[in-house]
């Protein structure tokens, strides 16, 4: 890529991502694999197509901060107030443990203890990029294991800020390390608070402004210019740019312009994934791992094995339960992107010898290799340490609950109710499914879907589920009369619930709704119209024609839909015609 400059970079990249894309779909494999592997393929150690420069460094930093934003705006600042005890708890806990006991293996290599402490406290961070984007893929992000591997991300981004500092305080010998970083963590937490409250009093008149001329293009360059902003003013602050476009993106996500701000960036995100990994294969230097491949592989293993000794105890310690901790920890095993930044640093500074530091780079490229296979087995483990049957399941619902405020109830997870819960878990809305079928609960939970066999009937499970701090209620269940009752029963206990409910027909959409629900859908006549739409999409009628009929059919004439019905074979309709 030398001498090529950015275009040529660029046109390389887009070439990657035709060709790694498909064929890692076609295989099925992540294509965050494909990326990587097409770096080590097309770099210095492989054809040498592409050469690690700085114009493949800065594709590789976008990237990278665009994908942090696009995931920030999938959450938002008042579901990750709820995650504080786990992101200060477990996540300082892991921190600290991790990155003294790697610190202490460091040592046996190294030859100094601030050079051991660096090494073992970059290599105790975690890749924020690639878990994220695996419980995004997964709809994972609103799960209980989800939510606990955010939170501790979260406080790993915030570390950084010491363990930056740390480098230099070794290097040049300064004051005092433990009273310095205290100070250090302390300035990161005022900076993201000062960045918050400055930020949610701009953005609004902001956006509103800008979306009064009416052009998209300006739209997306204030976008553009609010998560570069950010990330150029958390570094400039010494905290890390990843966090400052996570922290856009949560920011934005507090506006009404968010779903806007989502389709603007959606087609690019894959693309932007794809940038950083690319990067990240081309450093990896193939003939120092063939050189070393014991020392590598020893070194890997040991990075894993550490990271997961430490996080599943202290997960359990913290109230998670087996199969949410093993999970947890496999999970986050991996060394993160923060190790190239921290490493390299090192290295510059004369820490680490280049030959150490090179073969380090490399076992953090390896570590980000391996993170697939890790979540897959960290998935298998979840699904067979999990609770089998009724009684521990509901102890297993408390568990996944306990922390969730403002979340969704789903009760009957057949047909409609697991697409609902799959649509809350794609946008990493916390969710949980309750459905009496004990093969299709273990079915969903084996794709990674909150589900617990119960009966809704029952007030003990309603409260395993947190339906008092809940604030929608979803009832989808087959029996038309159990499911007037619960709707009557959430109405009665639970006054200030949103209750939305399947029905199969409008006389049911009128039973429910007298029942207590806010909202019912009849689910045959809403699959007529969604086909009715596609007929006059394929008709070529305008949008906003198609959606003024079919809204103005939904508001006003559900009765008169149900006129046009043709009764089926046995039905009261066609036995007695004259009634109607």
């Amino acid at each position: 890529m030398e001498g090529a400059g950015l275009v040529a970079g660029a046109l390389i990249f887009l070439a990657t991502a035709v060709v790694a894309v498909p064929l890692c779909r076609a295989i099925g494999v992540s294509p965050i694999l494909g990326y990587l592997a097409a770096g080590v393929l097309l770099g210095p150690s492989g054809l040498g197509i592409v050469r690690e420069s700085e114009p493949l460094h800065v594709l590789s930093e976008v990237g990278l901060l665009f994908l942090l934003f696009a995931i920030g705006l999938e959450l938002s600042l008042d579901r990750l107030r709820s995650l504080r005890r786990w992101a200060l708890g477990l996540g300082s806990a892991q921190v600290l443990l991790s990155g003294v006991l790697l610190a202490a293996l460091a040592l046996r290599w190294l030859p100094s203890p601030g050079a051991a402490l660096v090494v073992g406290f970059s290599l105790a961070l975690s890749s924020t990029a690639m878990v994220l984007q695996l419980l995004r893929e997964r709809g994972e992000l609103g799960v209980r294991h989800g939510r606990v591997a955010l939170a501790v991300l979260l406080l790993q981004d915030l570390a950084v800020v010491p363990i930056l500092l740390g480098t230099s305080l070794v290097t040049n010998g300064g004051p005092v390390l433990a009273p310095a970083l205290g100070l250090a963590a302390a300035r990161a937490a005022a900076a993201v608070v000062v960045l918050v409250a400055a930020a949610r009093l701009l953005l609004r008149p902001l956006y509103r402004a800008v979306a009064s001329t009416r052009h998209s293009e300006v739209l997306l360059a204030l976008t553009l210019l609010v998560a570069l902003g950010t990330a150029t003013a958390t570094r400039a602050l010494g905290l890390s740019s990843s966090l400052g476009a996570f922290l856009a993106g949560l920011l934005v996500a507090e506006t009404e312009y968010r779903h806007q701000v989502e389709a603007d960036v959606e087609p690019f995100r894959g693309l932007l994934l794809g940038l950083f990994f690319l990067g990240v294969g081309v450093s990896i230097d193939l003939g120092l791992v063939r050189e070393h491949v014991g020392a590598l592989l020893l070194l890997v293993l040991g990075v894993i094995a550490v990271k997961t000794a430490v996080l599943f105890p202290l997960a359990r310690g913290f109230g998670l339960p087996r199969n949410r901790a093993v999970h947890v920890a496999l999970l986050l095993a991996q060394a993160g992107e923060f190790g190239f930044v921290s490493l390299a640093l090192a290295r510059a500074q004369g820490l680490l010898e280049p030959a150490a530091a090179s073969l380090l780079l490399a076992a953090v490229a390896l570590t980000l290799f391996a993170t697939p296979g890790l979540a897959a087995l960290a998935r298998r483990a979840d699904a067979l340490l999990a609770p089998r049957d009724t009684e521990p399941a509901a102890q297993a619902l408390e568990e996944e609950t306990r922390d969730l405020e403002g979340h969704v109830v789903i009760a009957g997870c057949g047909r409609v109710g697991h697409i609902v819960l799959r649509v809350l878990a794609d946008q990493g809305v916390p969710g949980v499914g309750l459905d009496l079928d004990p093969d299709r609960v273990q079915e969903l939970r084996r794709m990674g879907l909150p589900v617990f066999v119960g009966d809704v009937a029952r007030k003990k499970l309603l409260e395993a589920a947190g339906v008092e701090r809940a604030v929608v209620a979803v009832v989808t269940i087959d029996r038309p009369d159990a499911a007037e009752a619960l709707c009557a029963i959430l109405r009665r206990d639970h006054p200030g619930l949103r209750i939305l409910a399947r029905a199969r027909n409008r006389e049911r959409v009128r039973r429910l709704l007298e029942a207590g629900a806010d909202g019912a859908v009849a689910e045959a006549l809403e699959g007529s119209l969604e086909l009715s739409g596609r007929v006059l999409e394929a008709l070529e009628l305008p949008r906003e024609e198609i959606d003024r009929v079919l809204d103005g059919l939904r508001e006003n004439d559900y009765a008169r839909i149900e006129e046009w019905r043709i009764p089926e074979a046995g039905s009261e309709r066609h036995a007695h015609p004259s009634r109607h």
